[in-house]
């Protein structure tokens, strides 16, 4: 998938994929979000299996997210090596579990309703302000904007300015 895409599912409800989708989900399904220092909220949805059928029949039904190599776990050498379906591309998740939310039980609609909300409540960035704080530090390097040359700015380029 392409950054900065949001794609949506390929299965509609109703269908009998979708009903399968949720289904799995619902039992084996993890939904969660992490905050990270400067990269803000970062939305999951995590399934796994020891059988890599399964997470192959999700990710054909939905057409999103993707499939991990098996890995062995850490906690148990003896255990069979285990793959993992995982959506985290941002819209795409978002959108993803709005729409699924409304068919989950009760105790999943709470744990989804939760990660949106942390999503929801995450620090916006002010990109006029970041844009503004980029050229002050360029221009007190030393660099110089030569204006646009080109059709839209495609040859812009920045120029360090004489005896800087």
């Amino acid at each position: 998938m392409a950054r900065g895409r949001c794609q949506t599912m390929i299965c509609k409800p109703g269908s009998f994929e979708f009903g399968w989708v949720i289904g799995f989900l619902e039992g084996e399904g993890t939904f969660y979000s992490t905050r990270k220092p400067g990269s803000g909220v970062r939305i999951t949805v995590r399934a796994y299996q020891v059988q890599r059928e399964p997470l192959e029949r999700l990710l054909r039904y939905t057409g999103i997210g993707s499939i991990s190599k098996p890995h062995q776990p850490k906690d148990n050498p003896k255990a069979s090596p285990i793959s993992g379906w995982s959506l985290h591309e941002g819209k795409t998740c978002i959108l993803f579990l709005e729409t699924i939310i409304a068919f989950m039980s009760p105790r999943r609609q709470m744990q989804i309703a939760a990660v949106l909300s942390r999503y929801e409540a995450r620090p916006r960035r002010d990109g006029l302000a970041a844009v503004n704080k980029s050229w002050a530090t360029r221009r007190a390097r030393g660099w110089t904007h030569p204006g646009f040359k080109g059709r839209f700015g495609s040859k812009m380029q920045l120029i360090k300015a004489e005896g800087a």
